[in-house]
């Protein structure tokens, strides 16, 4: 080794250790890459994946954007090269010196939403719906799984809510957002029950009956979903428009409108021509309310003739 080398090396072994950290002369700034990066907000940004030193354009470098955080589970890489791209779009940062990893593995950090916390979400918003519908009971029927949501301010939100159960079930969904956005969503299924006094079917009813109130019960009975016809006054005449179960709840759905007539009923048919009028009967081809149009066979004939049901039941042929 000559001499000159020999006071080099002593000259270098003099130098505080940081001057090795610091930018390379002539460089605007030095830039570390992390091989790995965990950020909990919604925007990666230079500051989360490498160390900035250096330089009058650090702060401005560490906001630059380089895309949204990846969701919950996924990895976003990013190599030298799109760092550097981000960078000339946004500051100009002079010549940079890199170290580190040539790229970065970047992950969003999570947090954990129990399945019993957003169950309890979407029971609470539905009992709070049917707050006045009777006696009305909401259960959870299937506690969700957990699930996992970036960091940050949660609110879980849920949607509307349907209108009334299908089968004693009610889907929920709820909505999570995160500092005010939303990441997903999740259904919660809920069992409801709604007790309160009904009409039941003493026995079972066919379509096209003609039943009173001695076909009916008046008894508690769990009537979620089905418009149970409320007990406010005596039950008057009327024909069932399909058939009913031994105690099923009467909904307003099975009754037939006054002035309903049906396929063999025998019906009053009145031929008019001029001012001249013509009653006779005949037999109901058709089912057919007040107003609409119905063919009859009139009796004693085979042929067919069709007219307009009345408000009175009878069947005018003008």
């Amino acid at each position: 080794m000559s001499f000159r080398t020999s006071l080099l090396l002593g000259a270098a072994a003099l130098l505080p250790i940081d001057s090795y950290a610091q930018p390379i002369e002539g460089a605007g700034v030095a830039l570390e890459l992390r091989a790995n990066a965990l950020v909990d907000h919604a925007h990666v940004v230079l500051a989360d994946v490498a160390v900035v030193r250096g330089g009058g354009v650090q702060t401005a470098l560490g906001n630059v954007d380089l895309g949204r955080a990846p969701r919950i589970g996924y990895v976003e890489r990013y190599s030298r090269a799109q760092i550097e791209q981000a960078i000339r779009r946004t500051v100009d940062a002079g010549t940079v010196a890199w170290s580190g990893a040539t790229a970065v593995a970047v992950r969003t950090q999570p947090q954990t939403v129990a399945g019993e916390t957003l169950a309890q979400a979407a029971a609470g918003a539905l009992r709070q719906q049917m707050a006045g519908d009777g006696q009305a009971s909401v259960s959870v029927a299937e506690v969700p799984a957990d699930v996992q949501v970036p960091v940050g301010l949660l609110e879980l939100r849920p949607r509307a809510l349907p209108p009334k159960p299908q089968n004693g079930r009610a889907p929920v969904w709820v909505d999570l957002l995160v500092n005010g956005e939303a990441y997903r969503s999740v259904v919660v299924q809920l069992a409801v029950s709604v007790h309160r006094q009904a009409y039941l079917a003493r026995h079972a009813i066919d379509a096209g009956a003609l039943v009173t109130a001695d076909d009916f019960d008046v008894a508690d009975a769990d009537v979620a979903g089905t418009d149970a016809l409320p007990v406010r006054q005596p039950l008057a005449p009327f024909r069932a428009a399909r058939a009913l179960r031994a105690g099923q709840p009467l909904t307003s759905a099975a009754m037939l409108a006054g002035g309903t007539v049906l396929r063999g009923d025998t019906v009053r048919l009145t031929i008019r021509s001029g001012s001249i009028g013509i009653d006779t009967a005949g037999v109901a081809m058709d089912d057919a309310g007040p107003g609409h149009p119905v063919r009859v066979r009139p009796n004693g004939s085979q042929e067919i003739v069709t007219g307009r049901l009345g408000p009175s039941g009878a069947v005018i042929i003008d």
